[in-house]
């Protein structure tokens, strides 16, 4: 992806995201048990992966385009960092022999120089067949509804907490119970700390699953403090069964001491984003 090419020092200018239609031209319905990506680890804000899911009829625009609207697609790996993705024995990804990809690369210039944008991604493959299980990928956007749980973040220095709660059947879009393999978190610059926890069927908070200003994200763990530019992930062994009567609740803190106010949801580094990350099966 890439390379293309981001101006310095001028605000409108110095970040650029970029969206590609792709065709990888299959000659058949593929398994992928790993993805790498290599990026700066500098300026790269993000690289997503995206899979359209009827071909690639949502898109007619052809080379990169500024246009991020792709209603028609589910995520299959997102990266913050240059950094490998080994999914578990027995699972893998499915794409069909008629799959388009959508790319999404989002570079940011803190130089002084023009600054060149490039992603590498290696797809590997397993025979057809394989996979007892296909692993699906969901990003969980929080605090999205307007007048009601906005993401909002005065530029007062105070510290802000948003939480958003989901049963299976709301962030999965199915009626079914979930096994999770993995889970992480994004936010832009503000952010200083991520949690998700269990979900009680009555809807308050169970077992604390994941925090994101911890090694490994493990609640047990060293405390490091939350970097939003390299946020950790935490993987299940075996995998954590979330039945579809509880599901999931993100919490996210903020502390904005930038020029904007208020911050809110957005795309660009200057504005902000509460997403729980999971890669999950529907079976074991």
């Amino acid at each position: 992806f890439g390379p293309y090419f981001v101006e310095p020092g001028v605000p409108s200018l110095k970040e650029l995201e970029y969206y590609l239609k792709f065709n990888p031209n299959l000659a058949d319905t593929i398994e992928i048990n790993r993805v790498d990506v290599f990026m700066s680890a500098d300026y790269s804000h993000h690289f997503i992966l995206y899979r359209y899911r009827d071909g690639e009829d949502t898109v007619s625009q052809d080379g990169l385009r500024l246009n991020g609207v792709h209603l028609n697609t589910e995520s299959v790996v997102g990266a913050q960092f240059s950094d490998s993705l080994f999914l578990p024995v027995g699972t893998a990804f499915s794409w069909n022999k008629d799959a388009w990809l959508d790319l999404n690369s989002h570079h940011i210039n803190a130089t002084s120089s023009v600054l060149g944008c490039e992603v590498y991604i290696n797809i590997y493959t397993q025979p057809k067949g394989w996979a007892k299980q296909i692993m699906q990928t969901a990003g969980i956007p929080g605090a999205v509804i307007p007048f009601v749980n906005f993401l909002s973040i005065p530029n007062d220095s105070t510290t802000y907490t948003f939480e958003d709660s989901y049963d299976s059947s709301s962030f999965f879009s199915m009626d079914n119970d979930i096994f999770l393999w993995s889970m992480s978190s994004h936010t832009h610059q503000w952010g200083v700390d991520f949690d998700i926890y269990k979900r009680n069927p009555d809807g308050t908070k169970g077992e604390h699953y994941f925090d994101g200003s911890n090694l490994y994200g493990h609640p047990d763990c060293l405390y490091l403090g939350y970097d939003y530019d390299r946020p950790p992930g935490i993987n299940f062994e075996p995998f954590l069964f979330v039945p579809k009567n509880e599901g999931l609740i993100q919490v996210a803190s903020y502390v904005n001491t930038g020029p904007n106010n208020p911050v809110t949801w957005g795309i660009t580094s200057e504005d902000e984003m509460m997403i729980m990350v999971l890669l999950y099966v529907k079976d074991t």
